[in-house]
């Protein structure tokens, strides 16, 4: 993910990693163990996420659309940097430019 958000920086897209760990420290260790230097962080203070967002398992992925429609999801690991995904949200992103999605 963190590559995926340094690949579409300047882009109509960005990544938010939501994390469900109660405690802020262990998320900004794991980035710093990690080198995550594109990713923002984002906690889940409320606990409301999971039930919210209907999530299944951990991790889920959840591609949003510019109207906060769902468009997209995958439970469990991804190649967020893969070329063909790349493509695939690049053409959300269009998409969305011209009023498609």
């Amino acid at each position: 993910l963190n590559a995926l958000q340094d690949r579409a920086s300047g882009s109509e897209f960005d990544v938010v990693p939501l994390s469900l760990d109660r405690e802020p420290g262990v998320v900004q260790q794991f980035y710093q163990d990690h080198e995550l230097r594109h990713l923002l962080i984002f906690m889940d203070e409320n606990d409301a996420a999971v039930g919210d967002l209907e999530v299944r398992g951990l991790p889920t992925s959840i591609l949003i659309d510019h109207q906060g429609r769902e468009v997209g999801r995958l439970t469990g690991d991804a190649d967020w940097n893969a070329d063909e995904v790349i493509k695939l949200i690049g053409a959300y992103v269009r998409a969305a430019r011209r009023g498609d999605s």
